[in-house]
């Protein structure tokens, strides 16, 4: 019997036809994997005690998180890794194939590190439940929350994305989210 396989192949994600990366505004890295990435030349700034919205995409927008048992793997490994590296996590969302979150890092890390513990980890448990190949596209996307306010519409737009997607009519009813969660989420004081 042969392992579950996620593909490197399908839905692979280039440019629009006479673009080259670097009018796009892109760096283009070398193959990884079979898959080429496209990495923003932007500089990740690190705030100690800041709020972080990020999103993270799984390889080539793959919908692994229709399978409930790797969602509910996710999640208890989100809370793992906030027990483990410190950070604070004040909501999330896991949809089919990606995840937002509000993360605040502590002890010394970065959003970087946290991401990358978050994502590594969660691709280790899978391997070991058989699965082969590379789960996460590289990098994620992070925006420095800088107000009350902003994070209150970054946690709206968490906890609405199901709905905006189709998948449910209430936000309450999709049970991939800190909505669901919210006796466990960290409150900033």
């Amino acid at each position: 019997m042969s392992k579950p396989a996620l593909s490197n192949t399908e839905g692979t994600h280039d440019l629009p036809k006479g673009r080259n990366p670097e009018s796009a505004g892109v760096a283009r890295q070398s193959c990884w994997r079979g898959y080429n990435y496209i990495v923003s030349k932007l500089k990740r700034y690190n705030v100690e005690n800041h709020v972080y919205f990020v999103t993270s995409k799984t390889l080539n927008n793959k919908p692994i998180f229709l399978n409930h048992a790797y969602a509910e793997l996710f999640i208890n490994n989100l809370f793992s890794c906030r027990q483990r590296y410190g950070f604070l996590l004040l909501g999330f969302v896991l949809m089919p194939d990606h995840f937002h979150a509000l993360i605040m890092p502590k002890k010394g890390f970065t959003i970087s590190s946290v991401i990358q513990k978050i994502k590594s980890l969660f691709a280790y448990r899978l391997r070991r439940l058989g699965v082969e190949g590379t789960i996460w596209q590289k990098s994620f996307y992070d925006f420095g929350i800088y107000s009350e306010e902003k994070c209150r519409q970054k946690l709206d737009y968490i906890h609405a994305n199901p709905v905006r997607k189709g998948i449910v009519d209430d936000p309450i009813d999709y049970r991939f989210s800190s909505m669901n969660y919210s006796d466990q989420m960290d409150v900033i004081d």
